[in-house]
């Protein structure tokens, strides 16, 4: 975990989306993105496609063939993008992943550590970033508890997204 650099971003559902599009047009390398559920994940990849980002997605519901052929496609970085449910936490190894996003943040604390860690494999360093909405404070401070059992509850005001807007033409 020394070597993962660890970012949170404060914002609301609404602006959600376009935070991401900045996050993903600001970083380079392999992005291995977290969501909630499969539908989820169904409707991340249609729109991240419809944005000109090479991505595909894994879950539950595709057959195996199929995950292991994005899965592939994802190690020979012929995807840039994978867009996952917690199917991807844990035993998934490709070791250039750069980058971390939890979209959504997992349903139980302990599966955060195991989707940050899919990140700075073999001694590489990688970044994980959270995205925080005000609905998520009691999981992301049961989150923080877990990692740090000595840190106070604390929540502070959350701000407002000072994102400026841009045209995606």
């Amino acid at each position: 975990i020394t070597k993962i650099k660890q970012e949170v971003m404060q914002v609301s559902e609404g602006d959600k989306y376009n935070v991401l599009l900045d996050q993903l047009h600001s970083r380079k390398g392999s992005i291995l993105l977290f969501v909630k559920t499969k539908r989820n994940a169904d409707k991340m990849v249609d729109r991240l496609r419809d944005d000109g980002h090479s991505c595909d997605c894994m879950h539950g519901n595709l057959r195996q063939s199929k995950r292991q052929r994005t899965l592939i496609a994802f190690r020979a970085e012929k995807i840039r993008i994978l867009v996952s449910t917690e199917l991807a936490a844990r035993g998934l190894d490709v070791p250039s992943i750069q980058h971390v996003i939890n979209y959504h943040l997992p349903q139980v604390p302990e599966d955060f550590i195991h989707r940050i860690g899919r990140t700075a494999r073999a001694g590489a360093e990688g970044c994980a970033v959270t995205f925080i909405t005000p609905n998520d404070r009691e999981m992301w401070y049961g989150i923080q508890k877990l990692i740090d059992p000595n840190i106070k509850q604390e929540f502070k005001p959350f701000k407002k997204s000072t994102r400026r807007k841009k045209n995606r033409s």
